[in-house]
């Protein structure tokens, strides 16, 4: 892939993916965006930021990887 080969030269970058296929139907979705953090995840020069709201991903990906940490943010609806 051209642009992972990019970010192996790159060193130290944070990069914040939110919602990579919002809009794509979910199982295309869950699919790419599971394709996308398994590749993410060889590149250790860098640290990835990555939110979605398909939780099946999260899920499959907690199950095999283990050089992942998962977090979220607590939403509190007030009105």
């Amino acid at each position: 892939m051209l642009f992972k080969g990019r970010l192996n030269k790159s060193k130290n970058l944070i990069i914040n993916l939110d919602e990579l296929f919002k809009g794509t139907k979910v199982k295309y979705a869950f699919d790419v965006t599971y394709i996308v953090t398994r590749v993410l995840i060889d590149i250790k020069e860098c640290t990835y930021m990555i939110s979605t709201h398909i939780a099946e991903v999260g899920e499959k990906l907690r199950e095999e990887c283990k050089n992942i940490d998962f977090q979220y943010l607590q939403t509190v609806m007030k009105g």
